[in-house]
């Protein structure tokens, strides 16, 4: 009987260590020399080319925003991409069509 309930004992205390929940990495990609990694994102219901997103550029996180992949991205050879268009060129590389 004691033997019993040491084993049911056992194995409820080793049940917390073998169901660890999931956790998402964030995709991360180096654009321009900046990093930028999105953190948590979802599609629109209703219009299936925007994105809401959470990202971060350089490990500082940026508020939530709404990013529209209708029109395509014209690359800028020399200038230095803003938070907002580097998302949206990462963001509808990625998960658009």
């Amino acid at each position: 009987m004691a033997a019993g309930l040491l084993f049911g004992l056992l194995i409820i205390l080793s049940l917390p260590n073998l169901a660890q929940p999931a956790r998402a990495a964030a995709l991360c990609h180096q654009i321009k020399g900046h990093r930028i990694c999105i953190t948590k994102i979802t599609r629109s219901a209703k219009n299936y080319w925007e994105y809401r997103a959470e990202v971060s550029f350089d490990g500082k996180k940026q508020s939530p925003a709404v990013y529209d992949c209708r029109q395509p991205t014209q690359p800028q050879q020399n200038t230095i991409p803003s938070t907002k268009a580097a998302a949206r060129e990462l963001i509808c590389r990625y998960f658009a069509k």
